[in-house]
């Protein structure tokens, strides 16, 4: 018994986790809450639990709200692009889904998850590289389409963590760091077909 609630033990190593996790994602709710710094917070989930959560590095809070500074300016831009996109598009699917039968609803529904892997592409590339606005949304989108059965490995995540939001309102506290966890395993696959051979090297390093 002493074993399993040492602090090295891999049960107390789980329940840190956990912990992190919901911490996390109480950083990223309250730090959303204005709707326009969701981008700049996702970011920051993004860098806050691919170091702290999958690497184990220190520091969280602070993580966190670095990343959260740093990437305030840009993160917020392109989030305010692509948050006015969902905002269209949810619109159209809303007028038009009592039309279902006439196939427009459905392209519409396609066209709202595309901008929302997209979305999840932004915010990952304003967080783990360098780049004008512009080369963030055209870098990002060129990856979107070069990998498109990729894609489904960061939709499935999104969508199963609104669902699960929707039907469990509490659990919006937990699920941001577990769906970005999910989402970055595909991104970071991604990212990494594309990085210079000295870039993986220093990563890896």
């Amino acid at each position: 018994m002493r074993r399993l609630f040492d602090l090295e033990s891999p049960v107390m190593g789980c329940l840190f986790k956990v912990f992190d996790a919901i911490v996390l994602g109480l950083l990223w709710v309250v730090c959303s809450l204005p709707v326009v710094t969701m981008g700049a917070a996702s970011a920051a989930l993004y860098i806050a639990t691919r170091r702290c959560l999958v690497r184990g590095e220190s520091y969280l809070l602070r993580t966190f709200f670095r990343a959260f500074r740093e990437n305030w300016k840009q993160a917020t831009l392109v989030w305010l692009l692509a948050l006015s996109l969902l905002g269209l598009l949810a619109l159209d699917a809303a007028m038009f889904r009592s039309m279902a039968a006439n196939g427009l609803y459905w392209v519409i529904l396609a066209l709202f998850c595309l901008v929302l892997t997209w979305s999840a592409y932004l915010l990952a590339y304003c967080a783990r590289c360098q780049g004008t606005a512009a080369e963030v949304l055209r870098i990002s989108f060129q990856l979107l389409v070069l990998h498109p059965i990729r894609a489904l490995g960061v939709l499935l995540p999104l969508v199963g963590g609104i669902a699960l939001a929707l039907i469990a309102p509490g659990l919006v506290f937990f699920l941001p760091a577990p769906v970005c966890w999910l989402e970055s395993r595909t991104i970071e696959a991604v990212f990494r077909l594309h990085m210079r051979t000295e870039d993986l090297e220093r990563e890896t390093a």
